[in-house]
């Protein structure tokens, strides 16, 4: 394996978004008012979707970025929504998207959906802190060989595994690993292998980190870096 321009510095995967408002456990009615803050480096799309305990998709939209934000963005946006009953729990995802429609970062927060009762927003929980670092390998790295390791610290939020993906330019995930959670708000700091499929060509590979929660392992929290893997 050959790793060209290291880098020491401790790498903070970017682009992060946070969820202002509504926050966990709030009861929403139709149509939900998001707050979302999307830090510099987002590309293209902000992607919002709202999933009910049968895990079916019932709002989803897309919204503009503003082309390579140079500092905080704060965005809102309005979510219509239709439900059977009178309430419903639900999960809302926040995902900013790059120019491949891979997933840059995403944010998720468990609601109550409301189709009589008044809205009731309750505030975060907590302010935005990272759940993730990554000591190598460095955004912009490029790597060769079939497999790299990678060192860092993760603060998992839910008792399911974190999953690593590189994801290409087309979509598909040409490698992947996992890390098993003891404990969800216990710091652990992590050093894998990942191997990846051969390659004749360099290709532009996307690292997300991820996490998953509830019966249909929805993913909850997502961070990633950009990479370029050569044979």
């Amino acid at each position: 394996m050959t790793l060209l321009t290291p880098q020491q510095e401790i790498t903070q995967p970017t682009p992060a978004v946070s969820i202002l408002s509504p926050g966990e456990g709030s009861v929403v009615t139709s149509p939900i008012h998001l707050s979302v803050e999307i830090q510099p480096g987002a590309d293209t799309y902000l992607r919002v979707a709202v999933i009910n305990g049968s895990n079916v998709t019932i709002a989803r939209q897309l919204e503009r970025i503003p082309l390579n934000p140079k500092s905080t963005t704060t965005l809102d946006v309005l979510i219509p929504f239709e439900i059977p009953t009178g309430s419903s729990k639900a999960l809302l995802t926040v995902t900013t998207l790059d120019e491949f429609n891979r997933p840059q970062s995403l944010r998720s927060v468990p609601l109550t959906l409301s189709s009589t009762s008044p809205d009731k927003i309750l505030p975060p929980d907590h302010p935005e802190t990272s759940w993730l670092t990554i000591q190598s390998p460095s955004a912009s790295t490029t790597i060769s060989g079939g497999k790299f390791q990678i060192t860092g610290a993760v603060t998992p939020i839910t008792n399911n595994p974190i999953l690593f993906e590189l994801v290409t330019d087309s979509g598909g995930v040409i490698g992947n690993a996992f890390l098993s959670v003891s404990m969800a708000g216990k710091s652990m700091d992590f050093d894998l292998p990942i191997y990846y499929n051969y390659l004749s060509i360099p290709r532009d590979v996307r690292l997300v980190v991820r996490q998953t929660a509830g019966k249909y392992l929805n993913t909850v929290i997502l961070d990633s870096l950009l990479l370029t893997l050569e044979p």
